[in-house]
């Protein structure tokens, strides 16, 4: 998955996809190392540290979504991610 959402993100970029598959590249390395010391927290003995960063992660995910794809895609995203939310809880 990760190759081809690469490849799609690069499609559109022409003569800056160098510096698109740079940014690619780093951002997974950033965002662990922010998320890292969070995790951390209960000195590794609780999972719940671990839940409440993928759950920041995912809220982050969806804003990022809804504030970056255009707008008439957006009701059925939601519809599907408060679909999703519910089921879970």
């Amino acid at each position: 998955m990760k190759t081809s959402v690469f490849s799609l993100a690069m499609e559109s970029q022409g003569k800056s996809a160098g510096s698109a598959a740079d940014y690619l590249g780093l951002m997974p390395f950033v965002l662990g190392a922010m998320t890292a010391p969070l995790e951390g927290i209960g000195n590794g003995l609780l999972a719940w540290p671990m839940a409440f960063v993928i759950f920041l992660c995912e809220v982050i995910a969806v804003i990022s979504y809804l504030s970056l794809v255009k707008k008439e895609n957006n009701q059925w995203f939601i519809r599907s991610a408060m679909f999703m939310c519910m089921r879970t809880l």
